[in-house]
Parts: structure tokens; C-alpha cells; sequence
């Protein structure tokens, strides 16, 4: 957002930034090599290879006539839990929220090739709110970053102002 915006980030934060996401991508290429991704696998194969072998038994089941049962029962749950929901709710519980909207956003994009009931007006729903909580979130973390680099700033008073502008466009966006 900040670079649609023509924002350019303090050189030492955008260093650090990268640093960061390096050391990100490291973690992640470390857990994907790692045992308990393995054992992850290791189960998804068996589950898939049971599942097959259960088939046999279930012809008459299909995916559009159990979808109902599971789909409408976890849209209900997460409108409850929006409805819950006020302007003031911590990030955190937004985020979570949010979550929530994803996986089940997910769920019926698996189901709806199968479901006699179009899904489309639903999938574009989730969509809408996992796209807008997760601008909120963005600018949640950046305007803690931002706070957090403007506090530890021994900057000039040039860059201090332009973290404060940075601030001043996430506060705009959440």
C-alpha cells in the first residue's frame, strides 16, 4: 500500500524489513525439510490411501450431499461471531476473525463444483471481508513497526517526519 501511495521507506527500515523476511523464508525452507512437515505428509498419504480403500463402501456418498452439513453450520457460526464483533475489537480478535473467514472461504470453494446451491455470492462474501480485515491487519503491524522504529529513531528530523507521514497514511488505512 505505501508504495501505491509513492511512499518510500527509511533506508535502515527498509534493511531491516528485508532482513526480516529473509530470515522468514530461511524458517519456512527449514520446516518444510524438516521431520514434522515429513509426518505431515506421511498422514496425508495414509488418510488418502484410507480413504480409497472407504470409498468402496460409500458410493452413494458425494460431496454435494454432505457439503450442507458442514458448510451451513460454519457460515452460521462465523456470522454469529461478526455479529459479535464491534469497531472497537482488539486486532487481535479481528485477525482472528479473519482467519476463521479464510478457512472457511476454503471449504466451500472445495464444495461448490459439487453443491446444487451456488456458492459464488458466498465465496465472494468471505472474500470481500478476508480482503478488507486482512488491510486492517497490514496496517496494524506496519503502524507497530513504524511506532516502534519512530521511538528507537536517533534519526534526523527529516526521517522522523517521515516516519511520522508513514503513520499518519497506515492510521488512515486502518
Amino acid at each position: 500500500r505505501l508504495a501505491r501511495e509513492g511512499v518510500k521507506l527509511p533506508a535502515a527500515l527498509e534493511t531491516e524489513l528485508e532482513a526480516r523476511r529473509r530470515q522468514a523464508q530461511a524458517n519456512l525452507r527449514r520446516a518444510l525439510d524438516g521431520p514434522r512437515y515429513q509426518r505431515l505428509l506421511d498422514d496425508h498419504r495414509a488418510l488418502r490411501g484410507a480413504l480409497v480403500n472407504l470409498a468402496g463402501g460409500m458410493a452413494e456418498t458425494t460431496i454435494g450431499r454432505v457439503a450442507p452439513e458442514h458448510v451451513a453450520p460454519a457460515l452460521a457460526g462465523l456470522i454469529k461471531r461478526g455479529n459479535r464483533l464491534t469497531p472497537l475489537a482488539p486486532a487481535a480478535k479481528l485477525h482472528r476473525f479473519r482467519i476463521r473467514a479464510k478457512h472457511l472461504r476454503y471449504l466451500v470453494e472445495f464444495v461448490a463444483p459439487a453443491s446444487s446451491t451456488p456458492l459464488a455470492p458466498v465465496i465472494a462474501g468471505l472474500t470481500t471481508v478476508q480482503d478488507a480485515l486482512g488491510d486492517l491487519q497490514d496496517a496494524t503491524v506496519a503502524t507497530a513497526e513504524l511506532q516502534r522504529h519512530l521511538r528507537a529513531a536517533r534519526a534526523r528530523p527529516r526521517v522522523r517526519a517521515g516516519l511520522r507521514r508513514l503513520l499518519e497514511l497506515e492510521a488512515r488505512a486502518a
